[in-house]
């Protein structure tokens, strides 16, 4: 999965979906970071079927850090996740409300990081809508 990102991030969206879709994992202790990643690519490669079924998958975390079970590796809010994945379905509604908690939660921890890509988030928000979405 941090392949597909990774080929995405330097521009190489061909070789990216070369590498898509990437199988489900079993339900184990990378399982919520993987399905969050899973959630990001398929929100970035436009894979409407891949982006339905990790937003269900993760909606029942709302309000908590996407990380492993063993707590080593924290990626994000879960709401964070969901806002960008929101955003990516045309669903402002939905995005704007994943922000609203994303930003809930990242303020409780003193998170100024994940607060910033809030704010950028948002912004986006605020142009979408102003375009129609």
């Amino acid at each position: 999965m941090l392949l597909v990102h990774a080929r995405l991030d330097a521009g190489l969206g061909d070789r990216a979906r070369a590498a898509w879709p990437v199988p489900q994992r079993p339900r184990e202790g990378t399982w919520l970071l993987d399905t969050a990643l899973q959630c990001l690519a398929a929100a970035r490669l436009g894979d409407g079927a891949v982006l339905r079924r990790t937003r269900a998958d993760l909606a029942p975390w709302s309000g908590r850090l996407v990380h492993t079970v063993n707590g080593q590796l924290v990626l994000a809010p879960v709401d964070l996740v969901l806002a960008r994945a929101a955003l990516a379905a045309g669903e402002p509604r939905e995005a704007g409300a994943a922000l609203d908690r994303a930003d809930a939660l990242a303020e409780r921890l003193d998170a100024p990081h994940w607060r910033a890509e809030v704010a950028g988030l948002r912004s986006r928000l605020c142009d979408a809508r102003e375009d129609g979405v």
